[in-house]
């Protein structure tokens, strides 16, 4: 996934595998699973492809005494206010995705260009900071680096320029306030994060990393 100056910076390497229809990807080089998104507005969601679209956070109530993260995909954008409202209190958010402009691009083709920004410890982004300081979690920084990505960067997937797709995406939204996210990745135990399938709001939900609760690794939420 992508976060220019450490707000978009190139994913690991993936490999998209399938089964039952839908579609995994994990980390070449160590073999974890890498949570995906899936865009709403994509005309390819309906056709014969590997990419259906998961559900996969009901699985997770087979996965006793374990935290993991879910990458969610929201039915519609939502404003920062409404996931602070809509995403459960006993998870926590540690990442977020601005989406897509495009109804080109389906799951596979946002393996590794996803554009999103970083939550602090707390889960929360900040709307602006002084020009001299700099956090992954502040917006308008964020907005900035997609702005100067366009003008360094280039990253054409069929006939859609990741970086100016991204573009778009901030030059409506500009500030916080008004800024509308695809999706998530919200981290947890199992057993909350199993009841996300549940909610109106979401349109997918894809299983990264998973790992057991032990008393010297002990989940914030």
């Amino acid at each position: 996934m992508f976060n220019v100056n450490g707000w978009l910076a190139n994913s690991p390497m993936i490999v998209p595998t399938s089964k039952d229809e839908t579609i995994g990807a994990f980390n070449r080089g160590n073999g974890q699973k890498v949570p995906m998104f899936f865009n709403p507005i994509s005309k390819k969601r309906d056709e014969e492809l590997e990419t259906k679209v998961t559900h996969e956070a009901k699985t997770l109530t087979a996965l006793e005494n374990h935290v993991a993260e879910v990458a969610v995909s929201f039915d519609e954008p939502l404003t920062y206010a409404e996931i602070q409202e809509k995403i459960p209190k006993d998870l926590l958010i540690n990442w977020y995705w601005i989406g897509t402009d495009s109804d080109l691009l389906d799951a596979l083709d946002l393996l590794d260009h996803t554009i999103g920004i970083n939550a602090d410890e707390n889960g929360k982004l900040t709307a602006s900071l002084k020009a001299e300081e700099w956090v992954s979690y502040d917006y308008s920084s964020f907005v900035s680096a997609v702005k100067q990505a366009t003008k360094t960067q280039g990253a054409i997937i069929g006939s859609v320029d990741i970086y100016k797709d991204a573009r778009k995406q901030v030059e409506k939204y500009p500030t916080l306030k008004t800024a509308k996210f695809a999706g998530v990745i919200v981290s947890g135990r199992t057993e909350n994060l199993a009841k996300l399938d549940e909610e109106s709001y979401v349109y997918a939900t894809n299983v990264g990393l998973e790992t057991e609760i032990l008393p010297y690794l002990m989940p914030t939420k």
